[in-house]
C-alpha cells in the first residue's frame, strides 16, 4: 500500500505494510470479541487490528497501550502501536514505538520498514538509510526493498544511487507505477524533464488514472507553457482521485495557476467533500469565490477555515478577507 501527501509540489511516496493480520498470519479482523466477566470487551490484538482497519487510530493506540502494559517485551505490540500512532498523526510517538519494536526484535522486518519510512517522512534520511539498507540486505529479492531504500537515498540527495535502486526495483517488478514515478522524480531533480516524462508515461501505461503521475506530468507541461495538456492531466487527476483531499486541492491550485478557474473551484469542492475539515481547501475555495464576487459563499469558507486553523500563518489574511466579504454583503 502506498501513501502520498501532495500539498507540496513534490509528492511523498511510501510503501507501507499496513494490515497486521496479513503480516503476522494472525486471525482476521472479524469474529466474536472476547468479553470480560463484566461484559466489556477484553483488549485483544484482533480488536486492535479491527480498529486500525476502521480508521479508529486513537482507540487502537489506547488498546495497544493496554496490551503493552501487560506484555511490555512483546515487539509486535509496539509495532502495532506505532502503526496506530502514525496514522493518528502522532509521528514522534510512532517513531518511539517502532524503535522499541526493533530494539526488542531486530529481525521484525515490518517494524524496521515502517521505522525507515517514517524517518524519511521526518527528514532524517541518514537514519532511514541505515534501517532500509538492512531490510534490503535481508530481502534483496523484493522490489519494495529496493524501492524503499531508493526513497531514503533520494531524500538525502544521492540521486544516482537512488536511480540505481529504482531501476533494480523496476527490473524485479516493472508493473509497479510508483517505481516509474520515483525514476521520473529523480530525472526532474537532475534537470531532465524529457526523461521524466518518459518515466511518468511508462507509469501511466500501467495505471492510466494514477493521480500522482498525472500531477507530475501536469507540472512539467505547466513549466513548458503547455496549458491545455496540463489542464487535461490535472482534470484527470481530480476525477480519478478517491482518497487524497490533499492531492485534489493541489490539483485545484495548479488549475487556478493556468487560469482554469471553474475547474479549480470544482477541485476545491471535491476536496472538501472528501474531507470537510481540510483547512487549505476551504481557504482556496473562499479565495476563488471572492474573486468572482460570490461573497456570501466565500465568507462561509473563510469562517470554516478560521475554525479549523485559527493560529495558522494564513489566518490573519483570512480574517481580513472575511471582513471585506462581510462589507460587500452589507451594501
Amino acid at each position: 500500500m502506498r501513501e502520498r501527501d501532495t500539498m507540496n509540489s513534490r509528492l511523498d511516496r511510501f510503501k507501507a505494510l499496513f494490515c497486521a493480520a496479513l503480516i503476522f498470519g494472525l486471525a482476521g479482523c472479524g469474529g466474536a470479541q472476547a468479553k470480560s466477566s463484566s461484559g466489556e470487551e477484553t483488549p485483544t490484538v484482533e480488536r486492535g487490528e479491527a480498529l486500525i482497519e476502521a480508521g479508529r487510530f486513537d482507540e487502537a493506540a489506547r488498546l495497544f497501550e493496554q496490551l503493552i502494559s501487560k506484555k511490555p517485551g512483546e515487539a509486535r505490540l509496539h509495532y502495532y502501536l506505532g502503526l496506530a500512532r502514525k496514522h493518528a498523526g502522532r509521528l514522534e510517538a510512532a517513531l518511539g514505538s517502532y524503535e522499541e519494536a526493533v530494539k526488542l526484535e531486530p529481525g521484525l522486518i515490518e517494524a524496521r520498514v515502517n521505522l525507515g519510512l517514517l524517518l524519511v517522512d521526518l527528514g532524517r534520511a541518514a537514519q532511514a538509510e541505515e534501517h532500509l539498507r538492512k531490510v534490503l540486505e535481508t530481502q534483496p529479492e523484493r522490489a519494495d526493498s529496493h524501492f524503499n531504500y531508493a526513497l531514503a537515498l533520494e531524500s538525502s540527495g544521492q540521486l544516482d544511487e537512488a536511480l540505481d535502486q529504482y531501476q533494480k526495483a523496476a527490473h524485479l517488478d516493472p508493473t509497479d507505477p510508483d517505481v516509474w514515478l520515483g525514476m521520473g522524480d529523480v530525472a526532474v531533480r537532475q534537470g531532465d524533464p524529457k526523461k521524466a516524462l518518459e518515466h511518468y508515461g511508462r507509469g501511466l501505461e500501467i495505471a492510466p488514472g494514477d493521480p500522482s503521475l498525472l500531477m507530475r506530468t501536469a507540472e512539467i507541461f505547466i513549466a513548458r507553457g503547455e496549458k491545455s495538456r496540463a489542464a487535461e492531466a490535472l482534470e484527470r487527476a481530480v476525477a480519478s482521485s478517491e482518497g487524497s483531499a490533499d492531492l485534489v486541492a493541489s490539483a485545484g491550485l495548479l488549475l487556478a495557476e493556468i487560469e482554469r478557474d471553474e475547474a479549480a473551484e470544482a477541485a476545491y469542492k471535491k476536496a472538501i467533500d472528501m474531507n470537510p475539515e481540510h483547512p487549505t481547501a476551504h481557504i482556496l475555495l473562499a479565495n476563488a469565490l471572492a474573486r468572482r464576487g460570490a461573497f456570501g459563499e466565500a465568507a462561509q469558507h473563510y469562517e470554516r477555515f478560521l475554525v479549523l486553523a485559527p493560529e495558522s500563518q494564513a489566518a490573519p489574511q483570512a480574517r481580513r478577507r472575511l471582513e471585506v466579504c462581510r462589507k460587500k454583503m452589507a451594501r
